[in-house]
């Protein structure tokens, strides 16, 4: 039973990291849409500006805490691993000298192994629980960016400025026919 438990919070953790993969991926093109968004502000006007800004303040806000929230459930766990084999192997030779029963020594055997699950599996359930709680709550301010990141869509399609350099262009000769607008 410790067994399964200690290869289950490996799996957990492994688990957890490839949920982390989809946000962290998607993360840049959100800074870039950021930047883009900050060299473009310029040409809303009026109204619009106020919303521009709330709104790209709060998409900033929610894409540096889903940084650092990423980060936070991807870094600084420790997991306890298993001795090393020639460990084991020495601890079982010094029980094959202590007891002369080899019942005794496979029983020895057994509660050290027992042991090791129970101390290296309550270790690694508590790094993945600790994990888990990060990536929620990267995940809820993923989704915010996200929001904030539509809401800053209107004030970017709807409060553009009208007046942007519009040229006019006067056609004087078309084909080699000179047009005079007199």
């Amino acid at each position: 039973m410790y067994k399964e438990m200690y290869i289950y919070s490996f799996e957990q953790r492994e688990s957890l990291n490839g949920r982390v993969s989809i946000p962290a991926g998607i993360v840049p093109l959100l800074i870039a849409g950021l930047i883009y968004l900050l060299d473009n502000l310029e040409d809303i006007t009026g109204f619009w500006w106020v919303i521009a800004v709330i709104s790209l303040c709060g998409y900033s806000l929610f894409l540096v805490s889903t940084l650092i929230l990423i980060f936070k459930t991807l870094y600084g766990y420790q997991y306890g691993y298993l001795p090393l084999p020639n460990e084991i192997e020495t601890y079982r030779l010094q029980c094959i000298r202590y007891y002369e029963n080899e019942d005794e020594v496979n029983e020895k055997l057994d509660e050290f192994f027992i042991q090791e699950y129970l101390k290296w599996s309550n270790l690694n359930i508590k790094s993945n629980r600790t994990k888990l709680r990060y990536l929620r709550f990267a995940s809820y301010s993923f989704i915010f960016t996200l929001i904030f990141g539509a809401i800053c869509i209107l004030p970017f399609t709807i409060g553009k400025s009208n007046s942007a350099d519009i040229q006019k262009v006067k056609i004087i000769s078309v084909g080699g026919a000179v047009y005079d607008d007199k």
